[in-house]
């Protein structure tokens, strides 16, 4: 076998691992974006609010009532 040959093997190789390497990526990103999602959902549905509710939140958190009570109170067990 060439030295030219044997670089032409390893090149093959490493393209191959960087496939390999590349499909792995893309899963784990997919993984992350569906446990964040997850997380978000959670979040969500420990608030009790209605669909109505988290549309208004969503556009003006400042208008939930009741919301602002719950930062105060975290604002304060946090000092």
């Amino acid at each position: 076998m060439t030295k030219l040959e044997k670089i032409d093997k390893e090149l093959e190789k490493a393209r191959s691992r960087l496939l390999e390497w590349q499909t792995k990526v893309k899963e784990l990103e997919a993984k992350r974006i569906e446990e964040e999602n997850t997380q978000i959902v959670g979040i969500v549905r420990s608030l009790n609010m209605s669909p109505e509710e988290l549309a208004t939140f969503l556009k003006r958190p400042d208008k939930i009532s009741g919301l602002s009570k719950i930062k105060r109170e975290e604002s304060d067990h946090e000092k």
